[in-house]
């Protein structure tokens, strides 16, 4: 594995750790009313806060795929296949940490649990994206930037610079 692949992956894997805190905590929960005896229900005008969550883990998803495929462009001698194979995996990986993550530490409290009280109560619960499906924003962004740059470079070595052969297998003069 190359320096730059590497680096590819050690900063997709940091860019997920920061995804995950930045949808947490910026990503709405939704309002339940729960009532005395148990029972519990969304309030009736937070109907797009599901879509706000899966959204907003979409967006930062396309953003820090869209970044990582640029930055990794720019390592000239390490373009190819195998850099897209790399950011794309990277991609994945680094948003899987993001969604898990961003679950595991989301405030909130799940209104099944509040139970039968004196009185009724409004609780938060924790954001949601509903699926596991939305981790692949990030890698789909990821490799379409990356072969765009490729089409766009329109060379056939990519503008990789060529390497001397090594000294031993120069032929003297």
């Amino acid at each position: 594995m190359t320096r730059a692949a590497r680096v590819v992956l050690i900063g997709a894997g940091a860019a997920g750790v920061l995804q995950g805190l930045l949808w947490a905590f910026l990503a709405p929960g939704v309002p339940y009313k729960v009532l005395a005896d148990g029972r519990y229900g969304a309030l009736p005008s937070t109907t797009s806060y599901h879509f706000v969550a899966l959204a907003l883990f979409c967006w930062l998803g396309i953003i820090v795929g869209v970044l990582t495929a640029v930055l990794a462009w720019r390592a000239r001698t390490s373009r190819g296949w195998p850099m897209l194979l790399t950011v794309v995996g990277a991609s994945f990986a680094g948003s899987l940490i993001a969604w898990g993550l961003g679950r595991l530490i989301a405030p909130g409290t799940d209104p099944a649990s509040v139970g039968a009280s004196a009185a009724d109560s409004i609780v938060v619960s924790a954001p949601s994206t509903g699926t596991i499906l939305a981790v692949l924003a990030q890698p789909v962004a990821a490799a379409l930037v990356y072969t765009f740059l490729v089409a766009w470079n329109g060379r056939p070595d990519l503008s990789v610079p060529a390497t001397p052969p090594p000294a031993d297998c120069r032929q003297s003069a």
